[in-house]
């Protein structure tokens, strides 16, 4: 098999030209959080606008990336199926994301990967990913997780994998309704 450099060298605008069109946004988003000078300064809202402002570009880019990755199939470079190549690629990958994960913190990177993992996405099709026994994923959403717990607000689901309303919205929403009954 050829190496990894090999396989995916793609045309240098396939892959940068996308991502410097949020690469501003991105700063301006890096630059709102970095200069608050405390919590009581954070602005949902303004973050929120911060962020509108390079959506559209940061969506089209995740998009194109999954399309460009598909293609690697078809790269002349990609192994065939059923020939040794494809095995040697197939446990390569296998081995690496199996030593990522567990070179990860678990109190923290497993958690967060676990809590931002939507299985009712492609109708539950990976809900069952990544594959691992349920105690085992419930012992480290629930009981590793728990050293972090305050963190996990922000996820995007919850430890049943099911999507959540974003903490930022929740929170903004009690804001409201304390201020309603504030003024009531």
């Amino acid at each position: 098999m050829g190496s990894a450099h090999s396989l995916v060298q793609l045309p240098a605008d396939t892959v940068c030209e996308p991502t410097e069109s949020f690469l501003g946004g991105l700063a301006e988003f890096e630059k709102y959080l970095t200069g608050l000078k405390s919590p009581a300064d954070f602005s949902g809202d303004e973050l929120i606008a911060v962020m509108k402002s390079f959506q559209q570009p940061f969506e089209q880019h995740f998009h194109s990336e999954i399309a460009t990755i598909s293609e690697f199939s078809d790269h002349p470079n990609a192994p065939k199926e059923g020939t040794p190549e494809k095995d040697a690629a197939a446990a390569t990958f296998k081995s690496w994301g199996k030593s990522t994960v567990t070179k990860a913190g678990m109190t923290d990177v497993v958690p967060f990967f676990l809590l931002n993992l939507d299985r009712t996405v492609e109708d539950g099709l990976w809900a069952n990913w990544p594959p691992m026994p349920a105690p085992i994923k419930w012992g480290l959403i629930n009981i590793a997780g728990a050293w972090h717990s305050g963190w996990w607000r922000f996820a995007s689901c919850d430890a049943a994998g099911q999507p959540q309303e974003l903490w930022a919205y929740r929170a903004a929403d009690a804001k409201a309704k304390r201020e309603r009954e504030t003024k009531a």
